[in-house]
C-alpha cells in the first residue's frame, strides 16, 4: 500500500519502466504509482527535493556519491530518427554534414543530450548554425517529426518503440554520440 513516485527519462519507459511497472502492479495493486517524465537534469532536482522517490536517468557532472545511490541499468546507442517516408530513408549511409541541411528537434540547453549533440556536430565538421527547434517533450518531438522533415536523436530502444508503432524510423547513420548509462537513482540514507 502507499504511493511510489518515479521519475524517468523518456528513453527508459519502453524498455524498462513500462514492463517493470506492469509486473509490479500485478503484485502490488494497492500501491498508487505516479510517473514524472523529464530530462535527467530536471529529475535530479526533483529527486533532491523529495518530489520523486527514485528515478531512471543519467547522472550528470557534479553528481556526488554521498548524495545518491545509483545502479546502471541501461546502456544503448543513440540514433537519428525521421518520419516514415522521409527522403533520407532511401539514402545510403549518410554523414553529419549531409544531415546538417535538415531541420532538427533537439533537447533544450542544460539537458545532458544538448551539449553532446552540439559537440558531435562540431567534431563532425558542422560549423554552421542549424535549423533547430528545442523541446524536452517526447510527445512534441514525435509530433514535429511526424508533421515535417525534421530529424531528432533518440535512444535506439525509443526509436524501435516508435518504429513498431509505424511512426518513425532510424536513418542510415552510425552516430558517434555517446551518452552515459541510464541509472536507477535514489537519495542516499532515505528509506523507501
Amino acid at each position: 500500500h502507499g504511493t511510489l513516485r518515479i521519475g524517468s527519462v523518456p528513453s527508459a519507459l519502453p524498455p524498462l519502466l513500462a514492463p517493470m511497472l506492469a509486473q509490479f502492479k500485478q503484485r502490488h495493486a494497492r500501491v498508487a504509482v505516479t510517473i514524472e517524465v523529464a530530462t535527467s537534469d530536471v529529475m535530479l532536482v526533483q529527486l533532491g527535493r523529495g518530489e520523486v522517490d527514485l528515478m531512471l536517468g543519467r547522472l550528470l557532472e557534479g553528481h556526488h556519491d554521498d548524495e545518491h545511490e545509483a545502479v546502471p541499468v541501461l546502456d544503448e546507442p543513440q540514433v537519428v530518427v525521421a518520419r516514415q517516408g522521409h527522403p533520407l530513408h532511401s539514402t545510403a549511409e549518410l554523414t553529419l554534414r549531409e544531415l546538417a541541411r535538415w531541420p532538427w528537434v533537439v533537447q533544450p540547453p542544460g539537458s545532458p543530450q544538448a551539449g553532446r549533440f552540439a559537440a558531435m556536430m562540431r567534431e563532425g565538421g558542422v560549423h554552421k548554425r542549424l535549423d533547430i527547434t528545442e523541446t524536452a517533450s517526447t510527445i512534441a518531438t514525435t509530433a514535429l517529426l511526424e508533421a515535417s522533415d525534421m530529424l531528432a536523436v533518440m535512444p535506439a530502444s525509443l526509436a524501435a518503440h516508435y518504429a513498431r508503432l509505424g511512426v518513425l524510423n532510424s536513418v542510415p547513420l552510425t552516430l558517434p554520440l555517446r551518452v552515459p548509462d541510464v541509472h536507477l537513482v535514489w537519495r542516499r540514507g532515505r528509506e523507501l
